[in-house]
């Protein structure tokens, strides 16, 4: 494939739209291999088409702290970054030792880092320099660990991660097309010796790779058919979606129910997406294939029981619902304490997370101290005596053992102030279990629930 003009801002349009206009600035993560520094340089060669006004795109290079040739490899790149037009911002981590799993750390500790600066900087995307190589290493590497759609999928054009958005526009180009436009164009760039080391898994699959695919067309056919498994991963997710908004009831107190005959009427597959999304409605992330499929399976086989998967208590019901609510006792409940300024300019990011599933919202003009905690058991008693009859809709003895101890409590001064989810609040008041509901169902990154407080009031025990 020759790089020509138009084949290049085809790799950047594609992601940023065709008519590339009101593109902010960027980030692109930039380490000084030839992959990297392809993406670079090509970067500039379409944004010099398609310029910023007055803001500047961000170079980040970062020194593992690893090997002692990274240092002068990162200043290689901020200068060339700098030399282009860019903003170069080199990162240093420290405490990454030598050991078991190094690439994954290094991986996960320079990803945190540049979403750390790009939040500092206000950008959100990330630019990275993956290339069909690496999307065939990808899919080879989790064949052989068992991986199912979702893992042989592999790379994604885009995805979120750490808060920020990663893109990968050379997904589908070889790196040694790279390679070939940096040198008729007299472009340096360094290797890393890890690239070679045949004690990394990635490595050994490379070179596997590279012993019978010499014309790369082997790797282009696993880049088909990672093309064709998102597609699929697509069309199942959308119909666990569509399941969910149509059959999942959730009460603001913290339940989700739904009948167990329509969900085991599915198949396998679509029971396991359904239970994941679950999972994260309860801030429960990262579940294995292995560990859903023994919950879906688990799920149909027990009788009037309960089980926990990953801190949500599931059970089934004697009506026939299937029932799941966040595990009391396993994990403490944190405390959240959090100081407000009166702002109009910042109301839609004015909250904090509790409970890895709530986040409490206040308005505007709230100002001072707020703290969010669960309830001492002799609090609950008080709770239970004189505020369990304001209609959750649910029996006395459920909301007892199953809600009660799982609700945030909202204090200032030490006073109770808002038990949101128990409705104690002045008419004005309100709450929504996980807000939006289509909202976290859209996407399995989950937007965690929302409870927005307005005209506080105190309330006394």
């Amino acid at each position: 494939m020759e790089l020509t003009h138009s084949k290049i801002d085809h790799l950047f349009s594609q992601l940023f739209g065709q008519e590339a206009q009101g593109v902010g600035a960027v980030g692109l993560a930039v380490s000084g291999g030839g992959d990297s520094m392809a993406l670079l340089h090509l970067f500039a060669d379409w944004r010099s088409r398609y310029p910023l006004n007055d803001a500047k795109d961000v170079v980040f290079s970062v020194d593992h702290g690893v090997r002692a040739e990274a240092a002068e490899e990162v200043a290689f790149v901020i200068r060339t970054a700098e030399e282009l037009g860019f903003t170069g911002v080199p990162i240093k981590l420290n405490g990454l030792e030598e050991g078991s799993s190094l690439q994954a750390r290094a991986r996960d500790g320079r990803y945190e880092a540049m979403a750390s600066q790009l939040k500092e900087l206000n950008l959100s995307h990330l630019l990275t320099a993956h290339t069909l190589d690496d999307q065939a290493e990808t899919f080879l590497m989790r064949l052989g660990r068992g991986s199912g759609i979702d893992g042989l999928s592999s790379m994604h054009a885009q995805r979120e991660l750490y808060g920020m958005q990663i893109l990968r526009p050379l997904l589908n180009i070889r790196g040694k097309t790279l390679r070939s436009w940096l040198k008729t164009r007299g472009i340096d760039w360094v290797e890393d010796p890890s690239n070679s080391d045949a004690n990394y898994e990635r490595v050994q699959v490379r070179q596997l790779l590279n012993s019978f695919d010499n014309d790369g067309r082997f790797s282009e056919m696993i880049g088909e058919s990672v093309r064709r498994l998102q597609r699929g991963r697509l069309a199942l997710e959308n119909q666990a979606i569509d399941f969910v908004r149509s059959h999942v009831t959730a009460h603001r107190v913290g339940l989700l129910f739904m009948k167990g005959e329509d969900y085991f009427s599915l198949p396998n597959e679509i029971q396991v997406r359904i239970l994941r999304r679950l999972l994260i409605a309860f801030g429960v992330e990262g579940r294995s294939l292995s560990s859903l499929e023994s919950g879906t399976a688990h799920l149909e086989t027990m009788g009037l029981e309960k089980f926990v998967l990953a801190g949500v208590m599931c059970e089934k019901k004697a009506d026939g619902y299937l029932q799941f609510s966040r595990e009391i006792g396993r994990a403490p409940f944190e405390i959240v304490e959090q100081s407000f300024e009166s702002s109009h300019s910042i109301s839609s990011r004015r909250g904090v997370i509790w409970d890895r599933r709530i986040e409490i919202k206040v308005p505007d003009d709230f100002s001072g101290d707020m703290l969010i905690r669960g309830f001492s058991k002799v609090e609950l008693a008080k709770i239970k005596e004189k505020y369990l009859e304001l209609g959750t809709g649910l029996s006395r003895l459920t909301a007892s053992k199953t809600i009660l101890p799982a609700v945030a409590g909202c204090w200032q001064n030490g006073q109770l102030v808002a038990v949101p989810q128990l409705e104690i609040y002045d008419e004005s008041l309100f709450v929504e279990l996980f807000g939006d509901l289509d909202a976290f169902l859209d996407d399995v990154s989950f937007e965690r629930a929302v409870f927005p407080l307005k005209n506080w009031k105190t309330l006394l025990f």
